[in-house]
């Protein structure tokens, strides 16, 4: 039999494609921040649920590395946030913990 050698090992990601850690506070109340280092233009985000049902879908003109999001229609629950440019789709996981 063949063997196909992966070069990667560990735990930390190959791309930059997970943004988890640019999401704050997480967990979130009211408001999810993000910090992304991308470049200006429209975006697209989705909010999914744990089902992968689509929660919230946005478009957002991002000027500056900054994003605000309410969560305040949002149940309590872990979600995934993707946001989509034209060529590339980013992808981030928060929980939301509302009192």
């Amino acid at each position: 039999s063949q063997f196909d050698v992966c070069p990667f090992v560990g735990i930390e990601d190959a791309d930059d494609s997970d943004i988890s850690k640019n999401i704050y506070p997480n967990p979130v109340t009211d408001h999810l921040q993000l910090s992304l280092k991308l470049p200006s233009g429209i975006y697209e985000f989705e909010i999914l649920d744990i089902k992968g049902r689509v929660i919230v879908s946005q478009g957002v003109n991002l000027f500056d590395s900054e994003l605000k999001i309410s969560t305040a229609g949002i149940s309590n629950g872990v979600y995934a946030i993707l946001i989509k440019g034209e060529n590339s789709t980013w992808v981030g996981k928060f929980v939301k913990a509302q009192p």
